[in-house]
C-alpha cells in the first residue's frame, strides 16, 4: 500500500490524515550509494514564497545508512494539508553534517484529502526516485538518475484511468480492457511520467547556479531565531530577507551587532539595525552608534527610513543641562561626514521626539564640550515633529530650548529639503552658531516653535553661500512673548528666496514676531560682513489691517549692514519693512495694508565706516497709513512708488541729504511731508518742484509794494529758490525801481518786496514781473 510519494513532476503527494515518508539516497559518481554515517538531513515545508519553515521532520538514515528516510505522521499530515488548501507549499531536502558544505534540494508539495486509511498506521518506506549531486566549479548541478520509480498500478492512477492505485484497481482496468488495453494504458503512464521528468529537468537548468535560493523571514525576529542554521547553510555573498530588508553575508562583519557576519544588501535602511522607534535611549542608539558608523565606514551615504511614526529617545546620557550641556541633547546625533537621512515622504515617515526628552530630533556636528564641523549632511522626505507639548515647557533661561533640526558651527555642504518640521520646543531649525557655508535648506514647512521656525545665526558674519528656499512657515514665538522671536531669522551670508511665513487673522497672540529678519550677533550692525543676507521675492503676512497692527512687529526686520530685500509682497505688519540702516537697500518690495509701508531709522549702532548711512530705498506702498517713513537717516537715495496711503511720504527731523525720486500722488490725508534739511527733489511724479508766477506790481506811486502769492508747490521751498525776471506787458514805462527781494516763504505762499522809487506818470500804471520757483533742495 502507497500512503504518499512523489508525484511524476517531483511534487511530493500528502494526504490529510496519512502518515507518510519521503526517502533520499546519493550515490557517487559510478553510481554506487554513498555511506552516509555520521552524516544528518532534516525534511522542511514551508510556504513556496517564503523560506521559514512551517514544519521540519529530522530524517534517519535506513539500516544500511545509505537511504535517508523523513517520517511524517498522521498529525503532520494534517497540518500540511491545512497549511497547503490556500496556499502553495514547497519542500526542501537538507543536510546539516556540522562543518559541512550543506546540500538542499527544493520542490513542491501536493496535497489531497485522506482516505479513510486508519490515521494510527507506521509510515511506510516507497521506492522513490534517487538523487545525486555533482559539485562543480562555481555551481551546484543536481541530477536525476532515474531509479525504477512507481509501480504500474501508481502509474495508471496517475494516468486517470483507475480510481485507485491498487493492484485490484489495475487488475479489473485489466480484465476490462484486455492485455492491449493494459498495454496502451502502461505505455500513456510511461510518456506522463517521461514528460514530467523531462519539465523538471528543465526548470532545474533555469534554476539560479547556486542551490540555494534565497532566504527570506517574515520579520526580523524570525531571522534572528534562524540565525544559527541560516548562518550554517550560507556562504559570503548570498542573501537573506526579512521584512522587506536584505541582508548580505560577509564573514566577520559586526556592522550589526545582533547580526554578526551580516551586512545590509542595497539601499541602508533604520531597520537593518534593529531601530523600531519606541522613543528610547537603547533604541535610538542603534542607530546613532551602529547605523551611523557603518555608513561612516563606506564613506557616507544614505540612511532611509520606510513610512510610519517612529519615536526618538535621548541619546544623551547626560541629561544636566548646565555649562551648554542642554545642547548636547540630541536624538538622532550625527557626528560624521556625508551622512543623510531620508524617509519615505513628508507626513509618510514622521520622527517624533518621545515624551519627555527635552533635546533636539536631529542634530549635526557638535559646538559644546567638542567641536564637530561636519560636511556633506543632510535631510530629506520625512516629517521632523518635536513633540512639544509633552516635552518640559520652552524656557530660555532654564536653558530648555532644543531644535527640531541643530546643525553646529563650522557645518558646510549640508542639504535639507522635502521635508515639515513641526512642534518643536524652540527652534524649528537652529543653524548655531556661526562659520557656516553652502547650508541649503529648501522646500520645508515649518508649524507651531517655541521661538524661530529658522534661526541661522553669525556670530562673527563669517557665513557665506547659504540658501533658504521655497520655505513656508506659520505659528512661531509660541513660548516667547518677552522678546520679539521670528519666522525666519537670518544673519549674514544667506540667500533667502521665495518663502512665505504667514500670521492667521484669527491667531490670538497678540505680542510682537517678526516675519523675516537680519541682523548680526555681536557688533551690530557689523562694519565688515563677508558677505549680505538678502531677502528675494518672498512674502510676509501679518494677519491684521493697516490700523490694527501689532505693535513693533514687520514683516522684514533688517539691521544688518549691506541687507537687501528684492521683491516679493508685505501685508497686515505694523511696519511691511524695518530698515536700521547703514548701507542697506531695498529694491520693489510691494508693501500693502501695514500702519508703515518702509520704515527706516538709524539705531545706536549707526556710527560705523565711512560709507555708513547710504541706504537705497526702491519699494511699492499703497493702502498703508505711512507708505514710506525716514528717521534719523542720513544720505538716503529715495525712487519708490508711494500710492494711495494716508500719508505718502513723511521725512522727519534728523535726516539730512535725502534725495528724492519716483511717485508720491494720491495720498488720502498729505503727499509729502519733510521736516529734514538737504533733502533734494529730482523728477517725482506727484510733487510739483518747479513753477512759474507772474505778479502784477503797481507803479502809479513812490513807495514799498509788499505782496503775496502761491507758489503752488507740494514743498517749501526756500527763499533763495526764487529768481525775478520782468517781461514784456508793462502798461507804462516811466518808473523806477529801487529795491525787489523775497521776504519770506510758507509751505504755501511767496511773501515779495518791491521798492518804487520813480511813479509813473501814468496813475494806475503797472508793471509785470515773473516768480520763478525751482525748489530742489530745500
Amino acid at each position: 500500500m502507497t500512503l504518499a510519494g512523489l508525484s511524476p513532476a517531483g511534487a511530493l503527494i500528502v494526504r490529510a490524515g496519512e502518515p507518510f515518508a519521503l526517502q533520499v539516497g546519493y550515490v557517487d559518481e559510478n553510481g554506487d550509494l554513498q555511506d552516509l554515517t555520521g552524516r544528518l538531513f532534516a525534511l522542511a515545508i514551508r510556504y513556496t514564497d517564503q523560506t521559514a519553515p512551517l514544519l521540519t521532520i529530522n530524517a534517519e538514515l535506513d539500516g544500511q545508512a545509505v537511504n535517508a528516510v523523513a517520517l511524517g505522521t498522521a498529525e503532520q499530515a494534517s497540518q500540511i494539508y491545512a497549511a497547503g488548501v490556500t496556499r502553495s507549499l514547497s519542500y526542501d531536502f537538507m543536510e546539516l553534517t556540522g562543518g559541512a558544505t550543506a546540500s538542499r534540494l527544493t520542490e513542491r508539495v501536493a496535497v489531497q484529502p485522506g482516505s479513510e486509511i486508519p490515521g494510527d498506521l507506521v509510515p511506510q518506506y516507497m521506492d522513490l526516485p534517487m538523487l545525486s549531486v555533482t559539485v562543480a566549479a562555481q555551481r551546484k548541478l543536481v541530477v536525476e538518475r532515474g531509479r525504477p520509480g512507481f509501480g504500474a498500478e501508481r502509474r495508471l492512477y496517475d494516468a486517470g484511468l483507475i480510481d485507485e492505485p491498487t493492484v485490484a484497481a489495475m487488475d479489473e482496468r485489466y480484465l476490462t480492457a484486455g492485455a492491449a488495453g493494459a498495454a496502451e494504458a502502461a505505455s500513456l503512464a510511461e510518456i506522463a511520467r517521461d514528460e514530467a521528468y523531462t519539465a523538471r529537468d528543465a526548470a532545474e537548468v533555469a534554476r539560479d547556479d547556486s542551490v540555494f535560493a534565497r532566504f527570506g523571514f517574515p520579520s526580523r525576529d524570525a531571522l534572528l531565531e534562524a540565525l544559527p542554521v541560516i548562518s550554517l547553510i550560507t556562504s559570503d555573498g548570498q542573501s537573506v530577507s526579512a521584512a522587506d530588508l536584505s541582508y548580505i553575508r560577509q564573514s566577520g562583519a559586526t556592522a550589526i551587532p545582533d547580526l554578526p557576519g551580516w551586512l545590509p544588501a542595497g539601499d541602508v535602511y533604520a531597520g537593518h539595525f534593529g531601530f523600531v522607534g519606541v522613543g528610547t535611549r537603547e533604541d535610538t542608539l542603534k542607530l546613532t552608534t551602529s547605523a551611523f558608523a557603518y555608513l561612516h565606514s563606506l564613506g557616507g551615504g544614505t540612511l532611509h527610513f520606510t513610512a510610519g511614526l517612529f519615536r526618538v529617545g535621548n541619546t544623551n546620557s547626560d541629561t544636566t543641562r548646565i555649562g551648554g550641556n542642554w545642547d548636547n541633547q540630541a536624538g538622532l546625533w550625527v557626528k560624521h561626514d556625508n551622512i543623510r537621512l531620508k524617509g519615505a515622504g513628508e507626513n509618510v515617515t514622521i520622527l517624533q521626539l518621545a515624551d519627555g526628552q527635552d533635546a533636539h530630533v536631529l542634530k549635526f556636528g557638535q559646538r559644546v564640550g567638542a567641536s564637530i564641523a561636519v560636511k556633506g549632511c543632510g535631510f530629506s522626505d520625512l516629517t521632523i515633529d518635536g513633540n512639544r507639548d509633552n516635552q518640559t515647557a520652552a524656557d530660555q533661561d532654564a536653558l530648555f530650548c532644543n531644535s527640531g533640526v541643530d546643525i553646529s558651527t563650522g557645518c558646510t555642504d549640508f542639504l535639507g529639503e522635502r521635508a515639515t518640521i513641526k512642534e518643536c520646543q524652540w527652534y524649528g531649525i537652529g543653524v548655531q552658531r556661526d562659520d557656516f557655508h553652502n547650508i541649503i535648506l529648501r522646500d520645508l514647512t515649518l508649524l507651531r516653535t517655541g521661538s524661530d521656525l529658522v534661526d541661522g545665526k553669525g556670530d562673527g558674519s563669517r557665513n557665506t553661500g547659504n540658501v533658504l528656499e521655497g520655505c513656508r512657515g506659520r505659528e512661531w514665538g509660541l513660548a516667547e512673548p518677552e522678546t520679539t522671536s521670528a519666522a525666519f531669522d537670518m544673519r549674514c551670508g544667506w540667500l533667502v528666496f521665495n518663502c512665505v511665513c504667514e500670521i492667521l487673522p484669527d491667531d490670538p497672540i497678540t505680542y510682537a514676531r517678526d516675519g523675516f529678519r537680519v541682523q548680526d550677533s555681536g557688533l551690530d550692525p557689523d562694519p565688515t560682513p563677508k558677505q549680505g543676507t538678502v531677502i528675494r521675492d518672498c512674502k510676509g503676512f501679518g494677519g491684521r489691517s493697516k490700523t490694527t497692527t501689532i505693535s513693533g512687529n514687520a514683516g522684514v526686520r533688517a539691521k544688518t549692514r549691506w541687507a537687501r530685500v528684492s521683491g516679493g509682497e508685505f501685508t497686515g505688519w505694523n511696519h511691511g519693512n524695518d530698515v536700521a540702516n547703514p548701507d542697506c537697500f531695498l529694491s520693489e518690495p510691494i508693501l500693502l495694508n501695514n500702519y508703515i509701508g518702509a520704515y527706516f531709522w538709524q539705531d545706536s549702532f549707526s556710527e560705523v565706516g565711512a560709507e555708513a548711512d547710504q541706504p537705497r530705498i526702491r519699494v511699492v506702498a499703497r493702502n498703508n497709513v505711512y507708505g514710506l517713513y525716514l528717521e534719523s537717516v542720513d544720505n538716503a537715495t529715495i525712487d519708490s512708488a508711494l500710492v494711495s496711503n494716508d500719508y505718502n511720504l513723511w521725512i522727519s527731523e534728523g535726516c539730512t541729504n535725502t534725495r528724492v525720486n519716483g511717485e508720491c500722488f494720491g495720498a488720502l490725508v498729505k503727499n509729502f511731508t519733510n521736516l529734514g534739511t538737504g533733502t533734494t527733489l529730482g523728477k517725482v511724479v506727484g510733487i510739483t518742484s518747479r513753477s512759474k508766477r507772474l505778479v502784477q506790481i503797481p507803479v502809479g506811486s513812490v513807495g514799498l509794494v509788499i505782496g503775496s502769492i502761491t507758489h503752488q508747490l507740494a514743498v517749501t521751498p526756500e527763499p533763495d529758490d526764487v529768481t525775478f525776471s520782468f517781461p514784456s506787458g508793462s502798461t507804462v514805462s516811466d518808473y523806477g525801481l529801487d529795491f525787489w527781494r523775497v521776504a519770506s516763504v510758507t509751505d504755501t505762499t511767496i511773501n515779495y518786496e518791491v521798492m518804487v522809487a520813480k511813479a509813473s506818470a501814468t496813475p494806475g500804471g503797472i508793471m509785470n514781473m515773473s516768480l520763478v520757483t525751482r525748489a530742489l533742495e530745500f
